[in-house]
């Protein structure tokens, strides 16, 4: 009998984070919170990248607070994300 890996979700590979389910509606907003969990990013990084003018494009969710549509986040990204503005 042959036996497989024991462990499979074991390996020394990174592995992408799962993308949520949303991510193909493009008009679904992501609370900032969301997309930088999404993104990997801090919320000084941010900020910092707001400010600077290399962020997604944002959007008012309600009186202070920010969001980014899955489109902006997507446009951003093939853009080049932080890297390519």
């Amino acid at each position: 009998m042959t036996a497989g890996p024991a462990n499979p979700d074991t390996s020394t590979e990174k592995k992408e984070p799962a993308l949520p389910a949303f991510v193909n509606d493009d008009d679904r907003t992501m609370l900032l919170k969301e997309w930088r969990t999404l993104r990997r990013i801090s919320p000084a990084t941010e900020r910092r990248m707001r400010k600077q003018g290399l962020g997604p494009k944002t959007v008012n969710v309600s009186s202070g607070r920010l969001g980014v549509t899955v489109r902006a986040d997507r446009e951003w990204m093939e853009a080049g994300g932080a890297r390519g503005r």
